[in-house]
């Protein structure tokens, strides 16, 4: 894959995993020659079938090749194991086409949608899609499974596999004037897509740019637009969160939360979850990176990065992670707030997030990992350590009940 390995790519980034219901587990990534934008790149996928100790050879999905005018850039991938049938797996991505105008300042054509004359890049950023139907060993052609059309993209871009079969597609929907995080569905494995005309909207997406505390203010990159989706794998029950400026007036970001039990075509309205006390300065309050899971007794768990223990005194940023939960039951739903129990901090001290690498921002990575054995959480999180800018923890939550 990349030149370290004997391959042709300069790096390799955004792994995504998945276990299939016979312990396959598929992995996908990132190939690129450069960062972003004009240049090789390409989505592979590898298959280990001893829970990650040995892996099949890669399998390239789809591969693009920039000019100096014209680019497809594939991004933010994830995999998906079929929760009912091992021999399926999917895989989902926005391909962002950007085009410059030519140097005679002309029109320029996109799929016979015509663009306007001056404009320095023009960008579309369909949802694509692959699947595997026998375990792994053959990929289909991608192909896009929702347009949002000229001047618009998708991003973060997630497939759930729901006991009944039903697949739901969540992205964030970036539009002219706002953001949603909207739903596509398919009810035969993703040969056909539901809702590609008018996807289901399950909340507009009320964003605020994350920034230190204190006399910096320098940016933080972090989860931004990106939604995180469960599923409880007994009754189907959707969940997903993500960072919402709506519950202080935009001053801060806090941690939304909405949830489904129809499959995903009707959603609660959101609701605040994580915990950050709400008495100290809003720029403290800022939550950010938020990530959710399920467990087997249908707990949901909600981790997240806040700074509540900034100093104002030494200006250092510090930054810690934390974790909540609701216990759904028959009687009692997640969508109501006080139904959210008290928070567990995961980091043992607080960090100072400016010794982070810079990527756009201060940056912790775009996602972080929260998994579920059987009533335990287990969630993997960076954070820096001393003068070490980057290391990943693993910490596990015992059920509390």
């Amino acid at each position: 894959m990349t030149l370290c390995s004997g391959g042709e790519f300069q790096r390799a980034s955004d792994p995504w995993l998945s276990f299939s219901p016979n312990g396959d587990l598929f992995q996908i990534s990132l190939a690129a020659d450069k960062p972003t934008g004009i240049g090789k790149n390409a989505l592979i996928v590898n298959k280990s079938t001893d829970g990650g100790l040995t892996w099949d050879e890669p399998v390239t999905i789809i591969e693009d090749v920039g000019g100096e005018t014209f680019s497809n850039f594939n991004d933010k991938e994830t995999i998906t194991a079929d929760l009912t049938d091992s021999n399926f797996a999917y895989a989902v991505w926005d391909r962002i086409s950007s085009l410059k105008k030519d140097r005679n300042g002309k029109s320029i054509t996109i799929e016979n949608e015509n663009i306007v004359a001056g404009m320095f890049t023009i960008a579309k950023g369909p949802a694509m899609f692959s699947r595997t139907t026998d375990g792994g060993l053959t990929w289909e052609e991608p192909r896009e499974i929702f347009n949002p059309g000229v001047y618009r993209q998708t991003i973060g871009n997630r497939i759930v596999s729901l006991p009944d079969g039903t697949l739901v597609n969540f992205f964030n929907e970036i539009l002219g004037r706002g953001a949603y995080l909207s739903v596509i569905r398919s009810k035969d494995k993703g040969l056909t897509w539901q809702n590609r005309k008018r996807p289901i909207k399950v909340a507009r997406i009320n964003f605020k740019g994350t920034r230190e505390p204190g006399d910096k203010r320098a940016p933080i990159r972090t989860g931004d637009f990106l939604p995180s989706i469960a599923v409880n794998r007994d009754n189907g029950s959707l969940y997903v969160v993500w960072q919402d400026a709506r519950f202080s007036g935009r001053k801060n970001n806090g941690i939304a939360f909405s949830t489904s039990k129809n499959n995903g075509l009707n959603w609660s309205p959101p609701i605040q979850v994580n915990k950050t006390p709400t008495t100290i300065p809003p720029a403290n309050q800022q939550a950010f990176t938020p990530s959710v899971q399920v467990a087997d007794d249908g707990t949901v768990g909600v981790t997240y990065y806040d700074f509540r223990f900034f100093d104002a005194k030494t200006q250092a940023i510090e930054t810690d992670y934390f974790f909540t939960y609701c216990r759904e039951t028959s009687d009692q739903s997640c969508a109501d707030p006080n139904n959210w129990k008290e928070e567990t901090r995961l980091t043992n001290e607080s960090f100072n997030i400016e010794t982070a690498p810079f990527a756009g921002g201060l940056f912790l990575g775009d996602y972080e990992g929260l998994a579920s054995a059987g009533n335990d959480f287990i969630a993997l999180f960076s954070q820096t350590r001393g003068t070490d800018t980057a290391n990943v923890f693993f910490r596990r939550i015992e059920s509390s009940e």
